[in-house]
């Protein structure tokens, strides 16, 4: 059984025969990258009339002309906190889009609440805003987790750092923040699980040379092994460039052998196609290879969408991110939309699945780019701190 400082969220999930599919998560046919489309046809118009015929719209609705100028002032506050974030050197994306749905957002509440009401909150929606597009992105919280492995040898404690979804626009003070954080931690092990880049900025030499040094910031000695992330964000060719110039070891369909404080690990790294049926047969293959003498057997894929597949695989720990989770959050309930086949079932946090796998969601340190809003709301970025301990057997 699993054993975590996090709560461990216990799912039983029967593997779906996603085949006949006609789209999948994180891959550019996927109706989600439509926004960047509806971005190119936004965009046509200029930002600053957006606010004015939102403004006027509310005036045709309720005649209200106090309504329609605390609108009209509203959306155009949007617009400049969102206009802001690059000169702020907080994200660097398009306003436009997302000052769109903020606008169809906070509509309702003022057409259809007595005025009082409706400007607060129109208020508490800036509030939000403020604190999802500027504060919340830029701190990275440490989350804390525990998994344990019987084994016949000596027990022992191994600390091991999971990112995922850095999304790299350029080095920002967020990404100082985790690179101190991650120092701080002394980690005897670094795994990342993919989406280096900000679909904004996959050709960018600045964002090439700011993701070779983040990862060459993080001080000691320990391995760094990663895995690529959903096809449409990381290209096979900026990688190219990028590893020989860290220590970072690519496992693409691949696994590594190492031993860390006499402890053996097995580190399965496989490429996410997002489509489970295919990538399990490809695991099914690398482990063939697998010597059965109770070293840890942990696996990296991108999505957690591959967990129900192979929770009998023989797998002690799958790490995922690509959900970021869910993003935008409401409380008690969860993530308005998380990008998994299985919906918001694995989402973030630690899983135990199929009574089988310890499966651990990072909600990942980075906005995904283009026309993706770059907003977090009660799902901050995350470095994940794992205890990994070897128990002996008789030990429960």
């Amino acid at each position: 059984m699993p054993n975590s400082q996090q709560k461990v969220k216990t799912r039983h999930i029967p593997a779906k025969d996603f085949s006949n599919r006609a789209y999948f998560p994180g891959t550019e046919d996927h109706p989600f990258h439509a926004l960047n489309r509806l971005d190119r046809y936004a965009g046509k118009i200029p930002a600053i009339l957006y606010p004015f015929l939102f403004g006027g719209l509310v005036y045709l609705l309720t005649h209200g002309v106090t309504r329609s100028i605390a609108f009209t002032g509203f959306i155009l506050g949007d617009l400049l906190i969102l206009a802001l974030l690059p000169k702020l050197k907080i994200s660097f994306g398009p306003p436009t889009l997302p000052m769109l749905f903020l606008a169809l957002f906070r509509f309702p509440f003022m057409v259809i609440f007595r005025l009082p009401i409706a400007l607060g909150f129109q208020i508490a929606g800036t509030l939000m805003v403020i604190y999802g597009f500027i504060i919340e992105p830029q701190y990275p919280k440490v989350e804390r987790y525990r998994v344990a492995k019987p084994i016949p040898g000596e027990s022992g404690i191994l600390k091991i750092v999971h990112l995922s979804d850095l999304h790299m626009e350029y080095l920002t003070q967020a990404e100082e923040r985790a690179i101190e954080a991650i120092n701080a931690l002394q980690p005897d092990l670094i795994l990342f699980t993919g989406d280096f880049f900000n679909l904004s900025h996959r050709q960018d030499e600045i964002t090439h040379q700011d993701i070779v040094h983040f990862f060459n910031r993080i001080r000691g000695s320990c391995a760094i092994f990663a895995i690529m992330g959903s096809p449409a964000v990381d290209p096979a060719e900026s990688l190219d460039w990028i590893l020989p110039r860290t220590r970072i070891q690519l496992l693409n369909n691949k696994s590594a052998r190492i031993e860390i404080n006499g402890k053996m690990i097995n580190i399965y790294g496989l490429t996410c196609t997002h489509r489970p049926g295919v990538d399990s047969q490809k695991l099914s293959k690398l482990l063939e290879s697998a010597p059965p003498d109770g070293a840890a057997n942990i696996l990296l894929y991108h999505s957690p969408d591959l967990a129900p597949e192979i929770a009998d695989f023989g797998i002690d720990l799958q790490l995922s991110g690509h959900t970021h989770g869910g993003q935008v959050q409401i409380p008690f309930l969860g993530p308005i939309f998380s990008a998994s086949l299985y919906g918001n079932q694995l989402s973030e946090g630690h899983y135990w699945v199929n009574d089988r796998l310890n499966l651990i969601v990072s909600r990942g340190l980075g906005l995904e780019g283009n026309a993706a809003p770059r907003v977090r709301f009660l799902s901050p970025p995350e470095i994940g701190l794992i205890s990994f301990e070897f128990l002996q057997d008789n030990v429960k």
